[in-house]
């Protein structure tokens, strides 16, 4: 069934009176520590707003559901309650609507694996302006995306390669402008819930990605 809850949790950072947000749209993992210092950490680097959506109403998927998930809390029926055209889409655009009535004119996103797809699909309909991408996934079927904004795409060495995604980027008028960037000696997941907090490697390709993602989104 349609899932609709009528106010979502919500986390914010950087600087509420910037001309300039970041809706952040985490994994299936919600909002977990890393997911807020991400939200932390881009919003005290570009001095712009950011804003997080709990899409799943504080219950995301499990981490320990990963990748056995117990008797009816399979990934794929779970995940597909969240759906963007009925859900997610409207959730954020009521969101951009607010965001511009307190002063943010311009409007970005990043997105971390299933958030990655959201974030696209959002530039496709030209809701947000330019999109970062972390370890993104569900996209192995984008043949009928259109690149409508600059793109920063982050893979690790777990996702497929995305072809269609990556000849689309290359052959649309924001090429010079967008980021295809491949880290790997990363997993699926590196820049968000799964990372590796205890691993020295994991936690200099984290702020690889951060700093790329920055400069990427201050470059306008």
């Amino acid at each position: 069934s349609a899932y609709k809850p009528k106010h979502l949790p919500s986390y914010e950072a950087g600087n509420y009176k910037s001309d300039t947000a970041v809706i952040y749209i985490p994994d299936i993992f919600g909002f977990s520590p890393q997911a807020k210092e991400v939200c932390d950490t881009i919003g005290e680097r570009t001095n712009f707003r950011v804003v997080a959506l709990d899409f799943f109403n504080g219950e995301p998927f499990k981490l320990e559901w990963f990748p056995n998930p117990p008797p009816g809390k399979e990934l794929m029926p779970w995940i597909k309650r969240f759906d963007y055209a009925t859900f997610i889409k409207p959730a954020v655009e009521a969101l951009v609507s607010q965001l511009k009535h307190q002063g943010q004119t311009k409007i970005y996103a990043i997105g971390n694996c299933w958030g990655a797809r959201m974030a696209l699909n959002l530039a496709h309909d030209e809701v947000v302006t330019r999109v970062v991408c972390f370890h993104p996934s569900f996209l192995s079927d984008t043949t009928d995306v259109v690149i409508k904004a600059p793109q920063c795409m982050l893979l690790s060495q777990d996702e497929a390669p995305h072809l269609p995604i990556k000849a689309a980027i290359e052959k649309s008028e924001f090429a010079a402008q967008s980021v295809w960037e491949v880290f790997p000696t990363m997993h699926h997941g590196w820049m968000a819930a799964r990372r590796n907090d205890t691993d020295p490697e994991n936690m200099k390709e984290f702020a690889r990605g951060i700093d790329i993602a920055v400069k990427f989104l201050t470059q306008v």
